[in-house]
């Protein structure tokens, strides 16, 4: 975790702190951070966003403010598809080399589901990426710990 230093905080800072805390805000490390990046406070429903995927490092250049859930949302989704379309692999024939229906690849592209970790190796050597490129460290981890099946139907919601 980052130690935020109160001593080198200006009184602006102070206000947008102090304004977070009348709205309610929850006054999380990385929100009070966003909220100095900015200059402002943070206003109801924005998110911030770890770029890097990794929720402790709360580094201003790592932080991204999403004005909305949905902005969020789309700012993770479709990794795969990304790829798949600049190699200009067909959905159909991505899912017919893992397997799988073109349903569940469409959910693993929007990352409703997570695959196991099996079926995610294979879709970053058929893609010629690495893992890490597709799914964040922290989404990696759920990958091992907890979808180690060598089933490659078997997913598990978020």
């Amino acid at each position: 975790m980052n130690d935020i230093n109160l001593k080198n905080l200006t009184d602006k800072d102070y206000i947008i702190i102090g304004k977070m805390w009348e709205m309610k805000s929850a006054l999380s490390e990385y929100r009070i951070i966003a909220a100095l990046k900015l200059k402002r406070p943070l206003e109801r429903g924005e998110i911030v966003h770890h770029l890097n995927g990794n929720h402790e490092d709360n580094r201003p250049e790592n932080l991204r403010v999403c004005s909305s859930i949905n902005e969020h949302w789309n700012y993770h989704l479709d990794k795969i598809g990304k790829i798949r379309n600049k190699l200009r692999i067909k959905q159909e024939e991505l899912a017919k080399a893992l397997g799988i229906t073109v349903t569940d690849l469409s959910y693993i592209e929007n990352k409703s589901f997570y695959p196991t970790s099996e079926l995610a190796e294979q879709i970053s050597q058929l893609l010629n990426v690495p893992v890490g490129a597709l799914w964040n460290e922290y989404e990696l981890e759920l990958i091992r710990q907890k979808y180690l099946s060598s089933n490659a139907n078997e997913y598990k919601t978020k």
